[in-house]
């Protein structure tokens, strides 16, 4: 979801977004809930296949934002090198707030949780737009 709302943001025109995950196996579509939630705000994921987080990936992004604490702490303790170029998109919720908020993986929940993700997620990618529009 974060991967299709933040593509959707005409602030981040002109970056590369993929979504990957730290335990994600390679070529899995999207979840009904993640389709139906996008798909009330008119996006489509049903051509999206899950990708495992690579070396590469780190060592080729500008930029990685996690979901979670977890993600971020995996991500940065496999690959160190990638701590000054990893974020927490739940730091962009509440500027304020030091560290930031996890945003949880709502795999397996019902239908309302999802949507609440998908509003926490457009949320924090909106200010994250703003941020990388400052970038560019």
């Amino acid at each position: 979801m974060a991967e299709a709302l933040l593509k959707a943001e005409p602030k981040a025109a002109g970056w590369l977004v993929q979504s990957a995950g730290t335990c994600a196996a390679d070529g899995m579509p999207a979840s009904s809930g993640s389709l139906n939630a996008v798909r009330t705000l008119g996006l489509d994921l049903s051509r999206h296949r899950s990708q495992q987080f690579t070396r590469t990936h780190a060592e080729e992004s500008d930029l990685i934002i996690a979901l979670t604490r977890g993600h971020y702490h995996q991500i940065i303790s496999q690959f160190p090198f990638a701590r000054e170029k990893t974020l927490l998109l739940g730091s962009f919720l509440n500027p304020d707030h030091d560290g930031g908020e996890d945003i949880a993986d709502p795999i397996g929940e019902p239908d309302d949780i999802y949507l609440q993700t998908r509003d926490a997620i457009a949320r924090a990618v909106t200010r994250l737009a703003d941020y990388l529009a400052l970038m560019h």
